[in-house]
């Protein structure tokens, strides 16, 4: 039996022989027919999309949990893309491996904690702009916060 670790040389390989693939299988899959998406497609939770939040509880159930885990892993470790980061294939590593056992809970609980940290930073480095641009009032604004 042929082993699935690097059985294709590039993403446009693997998007067209895997077109026939079950539909739940390739809804797991992370790449399309250019790149592999980048891991903080699924590691940045938007709470403003409800199909994004839809997709991270489905990925919890127990079943379909670990087919879409297998997909991701699958699509993940089939084809050796020179473009690939290691950033992203280890966290697409490690979000797919809990999936796959059943650990989908466990998984979203990860991406809470990097998502709450990722936006407390954010406004960690909003406040201390706000701060400097007090004592210094010619500096810029901040982009992203400009409620204020």
């Amino acid at each position: 039996m042929e082993c699935f670790f690097y059985k294709y040389k590039n993403n446009t390989d693997f998007f067209y022989d895997n077109q026939n693939a079950h539909w739940l299988l390739k809804d797991g899959f992370i790449r399309s027919e250019t790149h592999l998406y980048p891991y903080t497609m699924d590691w940045e939770i938007d709470i403003t999309h409800s199909d994004e939040i839809k997709e991270l509880l489905i990925r919890c159930t127990p079943i379909i949990g670990n087919i879409l885990g297998f997909g991701k892993l699958y699509s993940l470790w089939s084809t050796r893309d020179p473009e690939d980061r290691y950033k992203d294939i280890l966290f697409h590593t490690l979000s797919g491996v809990l999936e796959t056992l059943g650990l989908g809970v466990v998984a979203l609980i990860l991406k809470i904690t990097l998502t709450m940290a990722f936006y407390f930073l954010e406004f960690l480095e909003f406040l201390i702009h706000t701060l400097v641009s007090l004592i210094l009032p010619n500096s810029q604004s901040p982009k992203r916060f400009s409620f204020l």
